[in-house]
Order: C-alpha cells, then sequence, then structure tokens
C-alpha cells in the first residue's frame, strides 16, 4: 500500500515539475483540418515541459482544403521549407515532430526526403504508415466514391492525398505502378532508395501510437506499419518483407530498441483534445528530450 502511494506520489511529482527538452517541436496536423486543431498541444507542451520550448504548430496551405486536395509531395516540400525558413528550427541541432494521422505521412516524407535539420525523437498518433483501404470517412460524397473506385486515375493521384496512400491489397501491382506517393515512401519499389533508409534509422525514437478503437485508419494496424495480405488477412508489421528486408529502417529501429509501440483508447479525430490528455502525457511526454 505504502508502495503504491509512493509511486502514486512520484508520478504527480514528475507531471507538476516542467522537464527541459533539447529541441524544439514540430507539430503537425491530421486530413480535414487546420494547425489550430493541435492548438491544446501547444498549452500541453508548455505546461509540461516548460514555457521556454519553441513550438511550431505548422499549417501547410490554407489548412483543412489543402489537407484534402493537394499532392503529398507539395505537401512535404512545403513542410520542409517551412521549417528551413524558420531561423530557430533552421538552426537548432535537432528537432522533434508529433504528428496526427495524415500528419506522419507529411512529416515522414520531410525525415526520408530532407531530414535538414535532422529529427532526434518521431512521434506519431494513429498515421497510417502503411497505407489505408477503408472507408476514409472525409464527408465529401465524390472524394469517399473515387478512393473507392478509381483511385489510382491520374486525376486522383495529383488532387486528392488520400488517393495517394490508398493501398489495395487486391490490386497490388496497380497500387505500385499508379500511386504516386506511398510506394515511393515505403521503398516498396523494385529500386530502392538508400538515403530513405538511411534518414530513418538516424532517428533517436521512433514512437508509434495505436489506438485500439480506430475506426477511421483502416485497418488500424497501419498505424503500426501492419496490414492486409493478399487474402484480407491483416498481419503484423515484423511478418511483413518490408520489416523482414528493412526496407525503411524500421527493423534497424527495433533492433536497436529505437522503435516503440504505443496503445491508446482514443477516438481518431479526438487526438489533440483534452479527452486524450492521458495519450499526451504516457505515450508521448516520456519520449521528448
Amino acid at each position: 500500500m505504502k508502495a503504491t502511494l509512493l509511486a502514486t506520489l512520484i508520478f504527480f511529482l514528475f507531471l507538476s515539475t516542467p522537464i527541459k527538452t533539447t529541441y524544439p517541436i514540430v507539430l503537425m496536423h491530421g486530413i480535414s483540418c487546420g494547425h489550430e486543431n493541435m492548438a491544446l498541444v501547444v498549452d500541453w507542451i508548455h505546461e509540461y515541459l516548460g514555457e521556454d520550448v519553441y513550438v511550431k504548430n505548422m499549417e501547410i496551405g490554407d489548412g483543412y482544403w489543402d489537407s484534402i486536395f493537394n499532392s503529398m509531395f507539395e505537401s512535404v516540400s512545403e513542410f520542409a521549407n517551412n521549417i528551413q525558413s524558420d531561423p530557430i528550427l533552421s538552426s537548432a541541432e535537432k528537432i522533434n515532430i508529433i504528428a496526427h494521422s495524415q500528419g506522419g505521412l507529411i512529416t515522414r516524407g520531410y525525415i526520408e526526403l530532407f531530414n535538414d535539420p535532422p529529427v532526434s525523437t518521431y512521434i506519431t498518433w494513429s498515421s497510417p504508415h502503411a497505407g489505408v483501404f477503408g472507408i476514409p470517412l472525409l464527408n465529401i460524397e465524390w472524394v469517399d466514391k473515387l478512393l473507392q473506385e478509381t483511385p489510382y486515375i491520374a486525376l486522383a493521384q495529383k488532387e486528392v492525398n488520400p488517393a495517394q496512400y490508398w493501398k489495395d491489397p487486391l490490386k497490388y501491382q496497380d497500387y505500385l505502378e499508379n500511386c504516386v506517393y506511398l510506394p515511393l515512401l515505403n521503398n516498396e519499389l523494385t529500386k530502392k532508395n538508400p538515403d530513405y533508409r538511411k534518414n530513418i534509422i538516424s532517428l533517436d525514437q521512433f514512437v508509434m501510437v495505436k489506438s485500439l478503437i480506430d475506426n477511421t485508419i483502416v485497418p488500424r494496424e497501419s498505424t503500426w506499419f501492419g496490414f492486409y495480405d493478399e487474402n484480407m488477412n491483416v498481419i503484423s508489421y515484423n511478418t511483413t518483407v518490408a520489416y523482414k528486408e528493412d526496407w525503411i529502417g524500421i527493423r534497424t529501429l527495433a533492433e536497436s530498441n529505437r522503435l516503440f509501440h504505443r496503445t491508446t483508447m482514443c477516438q481518431h479525430k479526438d487526438y489533440p483534445l483534452k479527452k486524450c490528455l492521458d495519450n499526451f502525457l504516457t505515450n508521448t511526454l516520456p519520449f521528448l528530450k
């Protein structure tokens, strides 16, 4: 009983004492929202890490619409430009990133293609790292229909962000040949880009948070790099060829104890909200340095 009380006291002392983080933090919101959706996360960082921590709450384009209708590569380039034009971030030894949902694919694109300044701790909240194959719930009728029926046509691949990481396990070759973003990012093509792997394995920590009740990312195991096989069975990340052959360095991170799989009970859209503060305290805060 006394031990339990002591552990509880230490936990609350930990939360009430600001922890100094060495590096500035960049936040990246998800699809169908803007940087304002991450405003509360800025407050949490300042409350628990100190007011002097520099936080960049990133916006790409105009927020909501450009989070849906854009090129993922253009989003990655703008993300990199915003970092490199920021005097504090551009001069930092390293930066930390916290990304929600689609923001995880944009920020991972930054790491693999740019990584200048390099990323130390990389934290993603329900980001579809292995892609999505299910109703995206954007509530834009023609977009939802397009993604379900013809995601690999040129128009979708040019203009609709989710189409660029839509992965059909029943038409895998079609995905490889026509999906313009995710196959490259995940080094799934025959010709691998060694720089993508090199930049990922340069991370000090990669933390992937999966919600056990997420109905937006389909399958939810994609947030840990798991996905469907050709028979529509969900397979674990560490049984995939991509992991075994270490296409982007995930296996290297795991074997050097720098890859962390965490779970939460947050609904997908609720990660940046007060009801999911516990996810920040348990799955995010301890990894920031």
